[in-house]
């Protein structure tokens, strides 16, 4: 007689992961008022929806067939559909750091399906490694917080970008985003020295939220045993 699947190894199915992840959304703070017509839990699973599904834009995923619209619903648990000015309006208003606690719960979900110890590197360390990432640009779309690179022909490209800090190791194909970190205008013009100043707040962050665990972090500037 085959056994039932424990919960943990339920929860680690696609429609688990969906499920989880949905639960952890509708305890995502909503910064709008209570008469809504979206659920902010909606939209965080739309763009969810959106990057899994490689969107190339917004827009792009607004325009869906009847068929698809009902294929998402199932797959994705949606219940209704905004607009891609809606999803730009809210999402620009949540709480990045409430999301990005998201990653420490995703990986102790791993630790207990003991997929985690595939990971370990020297017996007892992680090999965590930090980059940059560029997640958005534009020569016209720009915000308050937008980065600025000037260009010699006077123009002005606006953008958003991250550091990342990734679980990797040489024999596993498969990485798991750990934590990221928002790159801000105070923290440099200068390539490395804004990621250098981004990464020591990731650090504390890290050092704060994997506190049991013995990481090796390393990047383009260096490596740092935490």
């Amino acid at each position: 007689m085959i056994s039932p699947p424990t919960p943990a190894c339920e929860a680690a199915t696609y429609d688990g992961q969906i499920s989880n992840l949905r639960q952890e959304f509708n305890q995502i703070t909503d910064p709008r008022a209570t008469n809504c017509s979206y659920s902010l839990a909606d939209l965080l699973m739309c763009v969810f929806a959106m990057f899994s599904l490689k969107y190339e834009s917004l827009l792009d995923f607004e325009k869906q067939t009847q068929a698809t619209t009902a294929n998402l619903k199932n797959i994705f648990g949606i219940k209704n559909f905004s607009s891609d000015s809606c999803l730009r309006k809210v999402l620009d208003k949540v709480d990045w750091k409430e999301l990005r606690s998201l990653f420490k719960k995703q990986f102790d979900q791993s630790r207990k399906l003991h997929i985690i110890d595939k990971y370990h590197y020297l017996e007892e360390y992680l090999l965590v490694s930090v980059d940059g990432v560029e997640h958005f640009s534009s020569k016209k779309i720009h915000c308050p917080s937008c980065l600025t690179r000037q260009h010699q022909n006077g123009q002005t490209t606006f953008t958003h970008s991250m550091l990342c800090a990734v679980l990797i190791h040489p024999d596993q194909s498969e990485v798991f985003v750990m934590g990221t970190e928002p790159i801000q205008q105070q923290d440099g013009s200068e390539k490395n020295d804004c990621e250098r100043n981004a990464s020591k707040r990731l650090v504390d962050w890290l050092s704060t939220n994997y506190k049991d665990e013995r990481l090796i972090l390393g990047n383009c500037l260096g490596t740092r045993f935490i």
